[in-house]
């Protein structure tokens, strides 16, 4: 007998909302995703006796520091629909009181899914110059970069207080010899994993100084009209780019509509006949590694009227 599978996230008594739920076969494989509503609960599907995992990622702002991974049997005998209470311990990233700070804080295991205590993050500023020289004197001065680090806790969580908008090269300690380049969001705070390995979130439209709306957008022409949409990339860290960047548009129906792509970073589309069409947007072959594999936001749907 199958049972209807839920997970009810707590923090302490109260139920916290906004938690992604990925649930995983015992051999590995995406089941199901779901995030949990304003009663802490997500379902995860009709699911048959057996074991499973459910892996858990917090909400924008929080970091999980335990509880990342659960497993979930699920008996024969089990009633028609099965929760499961989650509690979760979460840290939530405080706002740094310098304006010109981002405070990133994240959560690192290793592949077996276990904290990754005590391993060394190292940050050394690559915008400072290599040289400041004084005409008066006709004396040049060697600048060297002033590493921070970030050592992550016994629960393999860390924090550090980043310049917005720099760019760093971090040396990781478990990865010998490896290098990471990563650009700092111009935020408050930023999930540090998605600092280190920046993956696309979205593309943004704007039309006449109007965002069109993020999660779907969605634009109404006339047969022969011509918009200009100027276009943001847009990271899950929090990090902008003007035009596209790690990304690719095609258009499904070039008999409908004709797109231009500028050196500015808009893109022009053009009405050529009645109908619907879609813009796709997809992330490039370079973007890292992750597992479920969000959605990328930015496909643009385009309704052509005579």
């Amino acid at each position: 007998m199958a049972s209807n599978l839920y997970v009810c996230a707590w923090k302490g008594t109260d139920p916290q909302a906004g938690v992604f739920c990925a649930l995983y076969s015992a051999g590995g494989d995406l089941l199901q995703t779901d995030t949990t509503d304003g009663d802490g609960e997500a379902f995860l599907g009709s699911r048959a006796a057996g074991t499973y995992e459910v892996r858990l990622t917090a909400p924008a702002g929080s970091v999980l520091t335990s509880g990342t991974r659960q497993n979930v049997v699920v008996a024969a005998d089990d009633p028609a629909d099965l929760a499961i209470d989650v509690r979760l311990t979460l840290n939530t990233i405080s706002a740094p009181s310098d304006p010109v700070i981002c405070r990133c804080a994240g959560l690192f295991v290793d592949p077996a899914g276990k904290p990754f205590a005590d391993a060394v993050l190292t940050f050394s500023e690559k915008t400072l110059p290599q040289l400041t020289y004084a005409p008066s004197t006709n004396t040049a001065t060697g600048v060297l970069p002033r590493p921070i680090t970030c050592r992550l806790d016994s629960k393999g969580y860390g924090t550090v207080d980043l310049i917005r908008g720099a760019e760093y090269a971090v040396m990781v300690g478990p990865l010998s010899n490896t290098t990471l380049e990563v650009v700092v969001p111009d935020t408050q705070t930023a999930p540090l994993p998605d600092v280190l390995f920046p993956l696309v979130d979205r593309v943004e439209y704007t039309s006449e100084g109007g965002l069109l709306t993020p999660a779907a957008p969605t634009l109404a022409m006339q047969i022969g009209e011509i918009v200009t949409l100027a276009l943001e990339t847009v990271y899950r860290s929090g990090y902008r780019v003007v035009g596209l960047s790690r990304v690719s548009l095609t258009n499904l129906d070039s008999e409908l509509v004709s797109m231009q792509l500028t050196s500015g970073g808009e893109l022009v589309i053009t009405a050529l006949a009645a109908g619907e069409v879609v813009i796709q947007a997809t992330r490039d072959a370079e973007a890292p590694s992750v597992t479920p594999v969000p959605a990328l936001k930015g496909s643009i749907t385009v309704t052509i009227s005579g």
